[in-house]
């Protein structure tokens, strides 16, 4: 009975964790990600931060720049990688996010923190 007193909070908590990092406007507009695969990047971001800076409770990405692309035979985007800059409480850290098949919610990526 109380597990189950427990839930709605268990179940708030756990989506505050995945939105943990914030993205500026402008960092939204520049980034191929969107919906789904946006929230999966900042889910995967707010994990590494949470580890690197358990201190910091508001990271947020200022801006992200395409670092390189390639098309397929058909023009679709294949493969990409983007810099995602994010300030995580003064500090600055740019996180390497690439993006393996075309551009969607299902579209395998990774992150990784260059420094």
């Amino acid at each position: 009975m109380k597990l189950l007193m427990l839930l709605p909070l268990i179940i708030f908590l756990t989506q505050c964790a995945g939105s943990g990092v914030r993205m500026s406007r402008s960092a939204q507009e520049q980034s191929l990600a969107a919906g789904l695969l946006t929230q999966n990047i900042r889910t995967n971001i707010s994990q590494k931060e949470l580890s690197s800076s358990p201190n910091c409770s508001s990271p947020v990405v200022q801006r992200v720049s395409l670092q390189s692309s390639a098309r397929g035979p058909s023009g679709n985007l294949m493969t990409a990688r983007e810099h995602w800059y994010v300030d995580s409480c003064g500090r600055s850290v740019i996180y390497q996010v690439d993006y393996y098949g075309p551009i969607s919610e299902h579209t395998a990526i990774d992150v990784k923190p260059l420094r």
